[in-house]
């Protein structure tokens, strides 16, 4: 019976537990009734408890990873195992990731290749001539493969303009959420307002824009709690940046946590400060546990998020106004409540898991059959 199903493999080259992560997760163990699913990822410490849980849904792991084109032998290996599959699908954190693995399975002639990008960033390189040819090598890598899936319709726009891919190669999906798992419940103990933040610690989530837009909420609204859960490079001057401006009272470092529905439920606020995102899932599970989200206004988040329906949009960077949002839903519960239960309705309507995945095995059927333009789907 395991010979009799078509072998996809999943590729993704990942250093930390995040949205790409939790993305393939949701993929592979919906996919494995219908497909033999083999996971290929780095052979990193920092992502073992992800990868307990693909094997805990009996989802086959191989550690590896390959980013050097010379690496001949690391290059043939990779070749000989897709050569192995019916459909290879890569899933990137941003467009430059897994060139090279990508053009092993053109040569290997996998018969499906596609991709999923998590977030669509331009080429940021000072030194022009690398920027050139970065812009090149990811053209030709991506002109091997048969479908792109963007999480947001602005990525599959952005894409068609910067990398002058056609219309027809492109599929927005969404991201969901498991609204069995992400669910309203109890808010617990604390009797003061509580906002949380849920990502890596990184430069990209905003942190420093939230710390200066929340200093002063000692005088101006006494006590309240934030919540950043996650880690990540920034910790030591986030930490450092806490202590500075008198919050260290206020502020609690969490960590990385497996509970993340638990705590969602126990805030009142969930922040999105964020630089630069594509369709975060956290934004889909505070909502779906009924919270207001209070996010930059980013363009994927903009095909989320209703702005004062249910949640807040600020202009990314702007500590003031981020203050002024965070105030307004402080000071006005019942306010934040509605918004809370508008943005719950919001998610069971239209980004539950079972629309994406659906959607992700009707482009996988559709490549089967030969058939290659299929309909936006997001």
């Amino acid at each position: 019976m395991e010979n009799n199903r078509p072998k996809l493999v999943y590729v993704i080259d990942t250093e930390s537990i995040g949205g790409t992560e939790k993305y393939v997760l949701d993929l592979a163990r919906h996919m494995v009734n219908d497909y033999n699913v083999t996971v290929v990822c780095p052979n990193i410490h920092a992502i073992d408890p992800w990868v307990v849980q693909l094997e805990g849904y009996g989802i086959t792991v191989e550690r590896d990873r390959l980013r050097c084109l010379i690496n001949l032998v690391g290059f043939y290996r990779w070749r000989k195992r897709l050569k192995q599959a019916q459909i290879v699908h890569f899933v990137l954190p941003c467009p430059a990731r897994s060139r090279v693995t990508i053009l092993a399975a053109w040569l290997a002639h996998t018969p499906i290749r596609l991709l999923t990008l998590q977030l669509v960033t331009p080429v940021d390189h000072r030194f022009w001539p690398h920027r050139l040819f970065t812009s090149w090598s990811i053209r030709a890598a991506f002109s091997t493969v048969h479908r792109i899936i963007t999480v947001s319709k602005y990525d599959a726009k952005q894409l068609q303009k910067m990398l002058y891919i056609s219309e027809v190669k492109l599929t927005p999906i969404y991201n969901a959420v498991d609204t069995s798992r992400y669910s309203p419940g109890n808010r617990g103990e604390y009797r003061h307002p509580v906002m949380a933040v849920i990502g890596r610690l990184h430069r990209q989530k905003g942190h420093r824009i939230l710390l200066e837009a929340i200093k002063d909420f000692p005088k101006m609204i006494g006590d309240f709690s934030l919540l950043l859960i996650g880690s990540g490079p920034d910790m030591t001057s986030l930490q450092a940046m806490v202590e500075e401006i008198g919050l260290s009272d206020y502020v609690e470092f969490m960590g990385r946590r497996h509970d993340i529905p638990g705590i969602l439920r126990t805030v009142d606020i969930v922040v999105l400060p964020s630089l630069a995102e594509g369709f975060p899932f956290v934004m889909l599970e505070a909502m779906a546990v009924g919270k207001p989200i209070i996010a930059s206004n980013l363009p994927g988040i903009r095909e989320c998020v209703r702005d004062g329906i249910t949640g807040l949009l600020v202009p990314v960077g702007e500590a003031a106004q981020l203050q002024d949002a965070l105030i307004k839903l402080i000071r006005n519960p019942e306010l934040a409540t509605a918004m809370g239960r508008s943005a719950h309705h919001h998610v069971n309507q239209h980004f539950v898991l079972e629309h994406m995945i659906s959607n992700t095995k009707l482009v996988y059927q559709s490549l089967i059959s030969g058939k290659y333009n299929i309909p936006v789907l997001a």
